[in-house]
């Protein structure tokens, strides 16, 4: 589903500078393979996802392509685009890119497309239907509340782990529990992993537990975060 509505200039958002830089950072160089967004309701998340494709240029790519191929990079042509490109040169368009958001309960099939049914029982011909992630080739994927996803095995050794970071830390243990496993659930999922494991933990631990440890969120003072974090990592 793309997301084409008005949208909030990018530069009207005060504040939220280091969002906003990763954001940047990523739509130069989109190799660095994404951003995990992390805040509470009404702090400009989804606001600054959207109105970062408003300021992107226009593409050119192959018109009728599924996957918005870029006709100058063969390299990277769909199999489509190949076969195409041997009967002579492809026609190309120009669009605007677009944020695709991937729906919480969205199937298998419809991330990663599967056989068009509609063609196979009128016309007896196999033919690909693309998913979401074909839609999302050369724009912005977004994924809206990652931790309603499915949840990624979470061993009983992680959850140790994590108990005793945040006992270590004398910090609330529930709600810490909950949040650093669904936010090492988010980073295994990230990483395509079927399992949560240490370095998951490790990776998350410090951005979940930063203004737990405070009086005043993100304060100055409370114990060292990092040496607590790598103490009971190293002892698991």
């Amino acid at each position: 589903m793309a997301l084409d509505r008005y949208s909030y200039p990018f530069t009207a958002i005060v504040g939220q500078d280091k969002m906003k830089l990763a954001l940047v950072l990523n739509a130069i160089n989109p190799s660095i393979g994404g951003v995990l967004i992390r805040g509470e309701k009404g702090t400009g998340k989804s606001t600054a996802v959207r109105a970062l494709a408003r300021l992107l240029p226009d593409q050119k790519v192959v018109e009728g392509c599924h996957f918005g191929c870029h006709p100058e990079d063969p390299e990277d042509w769909c199999y489509e685009c190949r076969e195409r490109a041997e009967n002579g040169p492809l026609p190309v368009a120009t669009r605007r890119m677009r944020v695709v958001e991937l729906p919480i309960n969205a199937s298998e099939d419809r991330v990663v497309g599967t056989i068009d049914l509609e063609a196979a029982l009128k016309e007896g011909s196999r033919r690909f239907e693309p998913g979401v992630l074909a839609e999302a080739n050369r724009n912005i994927l977004y994924v809206d509340e990652v931790n309603l996803l499915d949840d990624h095995i979470l061993p009983r050794e992680i959850l140790r782990l994590i108990a005793q970071i945040s006992i270590a830390l004398e910090v609330d243990g529930h709600r810490s529990d909950l949040v650093c496993a669904r936010a090492a659930q988010a980073k295994a999922a990230y990483n395509t992993d079927d399992e949560v494991k240490v370095n998951h933990v490790s990776d998350v631990a410090e951005m979940v537990f930063a203004h737990r440890v405070h009086a005043v969120p993100f304060g100055k003072g409370g114990p060292n975060l990092s040496e607590v974090i790598a103490r009971m990592i190293g002892q698991s």
